[in-house]
Parts: C-alpha cells; sequence; structure tokens
C-alpha cells in the first residue's frame, strides 16, 4: 500500500481534470487518472487505456481489467486469432483486475467481490457466465480462460493482480478489510486452473 498525502493526490488530479471536457462524470476521470498512472511506464495510448476500462452496471464489481502476453496489452480479444507461436518460450501472462472508487472510503465489500469475480476468471472453460455479467467481462473472461488453454504445452506464467484504488487515506483502512483481503488472496492464491 503506497502512502501520499491526499492534498498531494487531490492537486495531481485536479491538474489531471483539465485534460477532459467538463460534461465528462468526475468518476470516469478518476479510472482514467488511476490506470494512466499506474500503467506510466508502459506509456500507453489513451485508446488502449479506455480499453481495458469496463465500468458498467454488469461488471460484478471490475472497473478495468487488462491482459497482457509477454508485456503487450492485448487488444483483440478473439482466441481463434491468437497464433501461440508469436509469444516465448516462457511467456507471461498477467491479468489486471481493478475497483476504482473516487472516494475517500473504502468499501469492506471489495475483496469478496474480487473473490466472486476470481471464481468466474479461474473457471473450467465450460463454466457458464452469468448472463447478468456485461458482454465486454464475459468477453475478457473466455479469452483469459480459453487462452491459458491454448498456451499450456508452453507452461505461461500465469499472474493476477487485484487493485482496489480510492482516494482514501491509509489510516481508513480497517483491520475488518485487511483480514477479509488476505483470507479472499489466500483462497485465490489456492486456487488452481482446472481444465
Amino acid at each position: 500500500m503506497n502512502t501520499v498525502s491526499p492534498d498531494v493526490v487531490n492537486s495531481i488530479f485536479n491538474d489531471y481534470k483539465n485534460n477532459f471536457s467538463s460534461n465528462i462524470n468526475e468518476d470516469k476521470i478518476f479510472e482514467h487518472f488511476t490506470v494512466d498512472n499506474y500503467f506510466k511506464i508502459l506509456n500507453l495510448s489513451i485508446e488502449e487505456l479506455e480499453s481495458g476500462l469496463v465500468d458498467s452496471q454488469s461488471d460484478f464489481g471490475v472497473d478495468g481489467f487488462y491482459i497482457f502476453i509477454d508485456n503487450l496489452l492485448v487488444s483483440d480479444f478473439n482466441i481463434e486469432d491468437f497464433d501461440p507461436k508469436t509469444v516465448s518460450k516462457k511467456v507471461e501472462i498477467v491479468v489486471h483486475i481493478f475497483q476504482i472508487k473516487n472516494t475517500v472510503k473504502i468499501h469492506e465489500n471489495v475483496p469478496l467481490k474480487f473473490h466472486q469475480f476470481g471464481g468466474w476468471l479461474f473457471g473450467d472453460t465450460q463454466l457458464e457466465l452469468p448472463t447478468t455479467m456485461s458482454d465486454i467481462i464475459k468477453e475478457r473472461v473466455v479469452f483469459f480462460r480459453s487462452l491459458v488453454v491454448k498456451l499450456a504445452t508452453k507452461f505461461p506464467k500465469v499472474t493476477i493482480q487485484f487493485h482496489h484504488v480510492t482516494r482514501a487515506n491509509e489510516s481508513a483502512v480497517s483491520t475488518g478489510y485487511i483480514e477479509k483481503a488476505n483470507s479472499v488472496f489466500d483462497t485465490l492464491k489456492k486456487t488452481r486452473l482446472h481444465r
């Protein structure tokens, strides 16, 4: 957990907002701000950053969903078009799942949302996704599951990173939240991809 003064974050965010039209919702701008800063070293384009922002009413608690193969952002989620020969023998798949809230409060149910979503993400390729899940989330989950199977002979290193981002100060993190998060992530670490 990184600690930055709320005043500094607010100042930087207020400057960042000037890059957007005044009719764009501040919560959406905060989502951009979050992923832009997180992926800054990768120098992703605005289009690439926006491609992973999947916030909707049926997002299962996922506001950002990015898949990288050998440090390259996936933009084509048609698994049939993916050629395993294009990746290294020691292929690495990294998935970033973001829950982003433009609030100074930490919602304690976020680790449980990550746990629920992890079940869908790590599910068998035949496991049917909920009809209430947005199409863009389904597309990425199906691609990820199929990608792991398609690259199985290369024994890919798979890393899933869950990010809960708010404007809250570190002191707002309760012991209960930390215990829930640790429990959820310990459980997810034990989850195996079954095929």
